[in-house]
């Protein structure tokens, strides 16, 4: 069995080799490059009572819903490869959404860089709760 360091280059791999495909299309970076590394991480996307697609908050629909226990703890919004996440309205996107679910976290990745923030900590800018 290949090592964790070994799977991640391989998809590392895939979104060098296919970067064109990637800078275009969102379901693509989901389905080949999000999903597989989900899986990796122990967040099984074909699993509801572990992960939820594009689950509808008051705020709008983030496209992944990771849950513990039966409980939202991170939403995760995804980008097509050619989207700089570091954007301040993206990165308010997700804020919003995991605001309004009251999520711990909140993640955005284009695929090649994803983007770690608490969605609470009083008296900080959501750019200054990046982890």
């Amino acid at each position: 069995m290949s090592s964790l360091w070994d799977r991640l280059e391989t998809i590392r791999a895939r979104l060098t080799s296919h970067r064109q495909l990637y800078e275009g299309n969102e379901m693509a970076v989901r389905d080949q490059i999000i999903n597989p590394t989900l899986r990796l991480l122990g967040w099984d996307p074909e699993d509801p009572d572990k992960v939820q697609p594009n689950v509808t908050t008051d705020e709008g629909i983030p496209d992944y819903v990771l849950l513990k226990q039966g409980r939202g703890r991170l939403l995760l919004e995804a980008k097509k490869l050619s989207v700089y996440i570091e954007n301040p309205e993206v990165i308010r996107q997700l804020a919003r959404y995991a605001f309004s679910q009251g999520t711990t976290y909140g993640l955005i990745t284009n695929g090649a860089v994803w983007l770690l923030f608490r969605s609470f900590e009083e008296g900080t800018t959501v750019r200054e709760r990046i982890v």
